[in-house]
């Protein structure tokens, strides 16, 4: 252990998800949504089609001068237009069953833009009711259950409401928000933990 704490001790520490402005975990916003105060330093658009945006990369200096890339994002059309590198202000972001989002950002000069870029609720409730519906069409023409039925309804109806959650959160987010810095949780460097 003391090998490994000497050789990363001049490493900056991880970032860790969605801190409250006081530093505990959870709160009003717990782990589905943050924000990154600062510019868009570099975007990197991979795909749009159907009314998303699919950046392979968005690179961000922060407020507090450190630089955050993130990779993987899905993003509304409308809001992917506004996104250039240089624009200055608070970026609204999610994580969903995988997909991570960034869904507004309330620009320095006083504009903002915001869209949900999520339908992930609509294919779980479809998994779920079709599911459900060849479950009872087994019951009644069988007299057996299918399995993989019992399974994927059950997971179909925990995504449906997990994809809600998050965007009830989102929206929460996104109406309390002031726009003053420290007014939403936004990521923050952790401590080093030593076992």
């Amino acid at each position: 252990m003391q090998d490994y704490q000497h050789a990363h001790r001049d490493r900056e520490p991880p970032i860790t998800d969605r801190q409250t402005p006081d530093g505990s975990a959870g709160g009003i916003f717990p782990m589905n949504v943050w924000t990154i105060e600062g510019a868009l330093t570099a975007t990197e658009t991979k795909w749009s089609r159907k009314g998303k945006t699919y950046f392979a990369r968005l690179a961000f200096q922060n407020a507090n001068g450190r630089a955050e890339e993130l990779k993987k994002v899905v993003v509304e059309d409308c809001v992917a237009a506004e996104l250039v590198a240089g624009a200055q202000g608070r970026s609204y972001l999610f994580k969903s069953m995988g997909v991570k989002g960034l869904y507004g950002v309330r620009f320095a000069d006083g504009r903002e833009v915001h869209a949900y870029p999520g339908d992930q609720s609509m294919i779980f409730a479809f998994i779920a009711i079709v599911w459900l519906v060849l479950n009872i069409l087994y019951i009644s023409t069988r007299d057996q259950v299918s399995i993989l039925g019992l399974i994927l309804m059950p997971l179909g109806i925990f995504g449906w409401w997990w994809c809600r959650k998050v965007r009830r959160e989102i929206e929460q987010l996104w109406a309390n928000d002031t726009g003053a810095t420290g007014s939403v949780p936004e990521r923050t460097p952790a401590s080093i933990v030593s076992n």
